[in-house]
């Protein structure tokens, strides 16, 4: 579970990234 969790992560990295991109600007 913490295997297929941490390539979950490693594969929305760059997606993650720039949700918390959006949403740090629309505050």
């Amino acid at each position: 579970m913490k295997y297929r969790h941490l390539f979950f992560d490693l594969d929305h990295t760059l997606w993650d990234f720039e949700t918390n991109a959006h949403e740090t600007l629309h505050q």
